[in-house]
């Protein structure tokens, strides 16, 4: 019994699998709304420590109410983590130099913090919403610089395999990411399981595509090498005459 979707002749056009190599815009949406959840929670608890050390002489400073802040912590990690469950990719961790960057500005964040408890006087009020601002603008301008994973470098080179509209699809949606959902890439092909599991099982025969189980539901994976293999299909075919 054949599978729908595998006997389509014409191959998928490199602008259609393009378009797919791009995660799609509700990714970004969903990292952009965590990241406000969070800075508003901090802020909330910044902003007030920052006005009434901005009038320390008339005020002493008194840290917010322990138990307050961490429902504001919770409540904010509870948002961010059902806004992720809902999303159905991975993208690719930062890089290095930039998780770096953002590791100093939260100590910055931590050190002013405590000290603002301790010194006298204490550090000034923009000071510290200043680090703040600085963390939720960092980690919000990462999502949006770092939500494609690029591609590799192209050597054109045909592959019969991505000819077929199918696999070539399935391994354009993979490639752009770190990890995909298989219900959420079903979606967003518009297949049934049978086909999307039969599409799959190509590009694993030759090594281009993996998957595994995260939360029992299972995750699809394109390898590096099929990364390669699409980047350098896709350069042959834009070079055909």
């Amino acid at each position: 019994m054949s599978t729908p979707g595998l006997q389509r002749p014409a191959p998928t056009p490199p602008a259609t699998l393009d378009a797919l190599t791009r995660r799609p815009v509700r990714d970004l949406l969903v990292e952009l709304a965590g990241h406000v959840v969070l800075g508003v929670a901090v802020l909330g608890m910044a902003l007030p420590a920052a006005l009434i050390l901005g009038d320390a002489e008339a005020s002493p400073y008194r840290p917010m109410p322990t138990g307050l802040a961490l429902a504001l912590l919770a409540l904010a990690s509870v948002l961010v983590l059902m806004g992720h469950r809902r999303r159905g990719t991975d993208r690719l961790p930062l890089p290095n130099l930039h998780a770096l960057a953002m590791g100093v500005v939260l100590v910055v964040v931590a050190g002013l913090w405590w000290a603002s408890t301790w010194s006298s006087p204490a550090p000034s009020p923009s000071a510290l919403l200043l680090a703040v601002f600085a963390t939720w603008v960092a980690g919000a301008v990462s999502s949006v610089l770092f939500w494609r994973r690029p591609l590799p470098r192209a050597q054109a080179r045909h592959d019969p395999l991505l000819d077929e509209d199918g696999p070539a699809r399935v391994l354009a949606a993979l490639a752009g990411v770190s990890s995909y959902r298989a219900d959420a890439l079903q979606e967003r092909l518009g297949v049934d399981e049978p086909t999307l599991v039969a599409w799959h099982r190509q590009l694993v025969d030759v090594g281009y595509a993996t998957s595994h189980l995260r939360g029992g539901r299972p995750w699809l994976d394109a390898t590096g090498l099929g990364r390669t293999a699409l980047t350098d299909h896709l350069a042959a075919v834009r070079a055909r005459p």
